[in-house]
């Protein structure tokens, strides 16, 4: 038989005579390793070579919250405590598998329990959340994040773990207590640490997700804006129980995304999600002041991405859905035109929507995935390709519609303009009889109305 040899997201296939080479590459990496330093932000110029470790080499967050009460309820409703019960993630998981048999075994539990993956607690199959230990279930949770010892790839969660006493951060002044010690170490206030999680490169070499190198080719980066002073805006406040008021992180991880099961803090986060999005573009409606009856109107949408530092939207942008609703209605409230509309089953209504009329007007963000015959898929495992129209940092997107303004219509004409966000199409939960999940939610990014008047 042919042995395989595993590497975070990629098979390869070596003869004998191979491995023996192979192994002494091992070898001899290791000693260069051994002499030699890793750069200040702690990311290594080695690739990952992921160390197995059991369950009880990490503390559960519990652990942490009595002397951290407050960082412990921040992070207990974000996103990361949210990633091991992630409904849609099992539920992808295991559609991916069941088409690869014994394929694509940690692709996404690897990122969303780490602790699990590398304990050997998420074998190839149906993934089972109530199977995990207490530690794994909370996902990417206070020991994982803060035992992180280096990068080694900025992707695919590449990450280094070093448990034990010792408890990583970005404080240099830490007081000493009886339960952990305490190291500032310079990753935690770089970037990558983020990047190692937030980029994705599949098994075909797609670059799946891109968020930090969204930010990295985008104007804060120039900065030094990191994607920390972002997603973990800063208060004062005491790090832990009995010590000083400082300058301290908000551990809400806050991003775009929200629970859709039970979740601690719901409602709170959906509320910092939403200001989130609100501050995300600066959208302007363009308009005529006047238009005459029986003749025809140009109305244009303009986004700016002059307030995020990466693209918007960003991540799993291949699910994710931005797009802008607009209604003219004249003097006397009749609808004229309309486009960004939901069917009943509350799909926009392009090629996923189950009914045949089309908006051919659609103003959408959404990247789109194609196999390597050219057919489009919203199988990751599928992709080789992918097109995207995101708005990067810095640029311009417009939207144009134009509509005919019937003879003997009544004015002013009333044009409304939302740009409209949500994490999932409704099409795809269904596909993956997850109905009970549904509607997802909707958040407004923006609202603008102008007045045209009639001649």
């Amino acid at each position: 038989m042919t042995p395989f040899f595993l590497q975070r997201g990629k098979f390869c296939c070596l003869s004998f005579p191979h491995i023996i080479m192979f192994m002494l590459l091992i070898l001899f990496s290791w000693l260069l390793a051994c002499n030699s330093d890793e750069s200040s932000t702690g990311v290594a110029n080695t690739p990952d070579t992921t160390s197995q470790f059991s369950a009880n080499d990490f503390q559960v967050a519990t652990d942490c919250q009595s002397c951290h009460p407050v960082h412990y309820q921040e992070w207990s409703g974000s996103m990361h405590a949210y990633a091991a019960k992630d409904p849609v993630m099992a539920a992808l998981n295991l559609k991916g598998q069941l088409a690869y048999v014994n394929s694509l075994d940690q692709d996404c539990v690897g990122c969303h329990t780490p602790i699990g993956s590398r304990a050997g607690e998420t074998p190839w199959g149906e993934f089972n959340y109530d199977s995990l230990s207490a530690v794994a279930k909370e996902g990417i949770g206070c020991d994982l994040c803060h035992s992180i010892s280096s990068v080694s790839a900025i992707q695919n969660s590449s990450i280094l773990l070093s448990p034990g006493d010792v408890k990583y951060g970005s404080m240099k002044d830490f007081m000493s207590n009886d339960f952990h010690k305490s190291e500032y170490h310079p990753l935690y206030e770089n970037s990558a640490y983020c990047g190692s999680c937030h980029d994705i490169v599949t098994r075909t070499d797609l670059a799946l997700e891109t968020t930090f190198s969204e930010w990295q080719a985008g104007g804060l980066s120039q900065t030094g804006k990191t994607c920390q002073q972002c997603h973990m805006p800063t208060y004062t406040g005491p790090a832990a129980l009995g010590g000083p008021d400082r300058t301290v992180h908000s551990h809400a991880f806050i991003g775009v995304d929200v629970a859709l099961i039970d979740h601690p803090q719901q409602a709170e986060q959906a509320v910092l999600v939403a200001e989130l999005l609100r501050s995300a573009l600066t959208v302007t409606l363009n308009t005529p002041s006047s238009v005459i009856a029986g003749d025809s109107a140009t109305v244009t949408v303009d986004m700016l991405n002059d307030k995020t530092g990466h693209d918007v939207p960003s991540g799993a942008t291949f699910l994710r859905q931005m797009w802008i609703h607009i209604t003219v209605h004249d003097g006397t409230g009749n609808l004229i035109y309309e486009s960004g509309q939901l069917d009943v089953n509350n799909d926009l209504m392009n090629e996923n929507s189950s009914f045949p009329e089309r908006d051919n007007d659609l103003y959408l963000v959404q990247s789109k995935l194609y196999r390597a015959d050219g057919i489009q898929t919203l199988l990751t495992w599928e992709a080789h390709s992918m097109i995207t129209n995101g708005i990067k940092a810095g640029e311009t997107k417009r939207a144009t519609y134009k509509f005919a303004v019937p003879t003997g219509t009544l004015g002013p004409l009333t044009v409304d303009a939302v740009l409209s966000y949500r994490m999932f199409p409704p099409h795809v939960i269904r596909d993956l009889a997850l109905d009970s999940l549904l509607p997802i939610p909707v958040f407004e990014m923006a609202n603008k109305t102008q007045t045209i008047t009639i001649q």
